[in-house]
């Protein structure tokens, strides 16, 4: 598996030297949840729900 599609590879001539083993696969899927999960409450989309204090 990479990261790059077949022809990009094929071009750069990366072989499966370069693909990404199971190890790697498994901590881009766990770093991805993380990131999904991750709330920035100081972003503008955050701060566009909250009502301002009257």
């Amino acid at each position: 598996m990479s990261l790059l599609p077949d022809h990009i590879c094929r071009k750069l001539d990366l072989g499966p030297r370069y693909d990404l083993t199971r190890l790697d696969r498994t901590a881009l899927r766990i770093a991805g949840r993380l990131a999904d999960r991750h709330i920035d409450r100081a972003a503008s989309h955050c701060q566009a729900s909250v009502r301002p204090a009257a």
